[in-house]
């Protein structure tokens, strides 16, 4: 399925090194590898945690690589809110949901 695009801004994708639109979405698109290990943390986290705090945990508690490519995810303490980390070629990806009941 293809996706009306104007002359003048295929040219700028084109400039940009994308070879359309679909290509441009794909590379911005952040999501985990389906071949990722998933680590869950047992223990609740503090949610206020960022990326160099988790990664520590991973490090410490975990006793694991954070720069694995592997995904780590934690939990606080009513479990309605999850963060996982991972490491994607040249940085940390931090996803981030809160739960609602349905």
């Amino acid at each position: 399925m293809g996706v009306a695009v104007p002359a003048l801004v295929k040219k700028q994708f084109q400039l940009l090194g994308f070879a359309d639109l679909m290509t441009w979405r794909k590379r911005l698109m952040v999501r985990p590898e389906f071949s990722m290990s998933v680590h869950l943390c047992r223990e609740p986290v503090d949610m206020r945690k960022s990326i160099d705090g988790l990664s520590l945990l991973v490090q410490e508690a975990m006793a694991l690589n954070p720069f694995d490519e592997e995904a780590f995810v934690f939990s606080n303490r009513q479990s309605d809110k999850v963060k996982v980390l991972a490491w994607e070629r040249n940085g940390f990806v931090l996803w981030y949901k809160r739960l609602e009941r349905e």
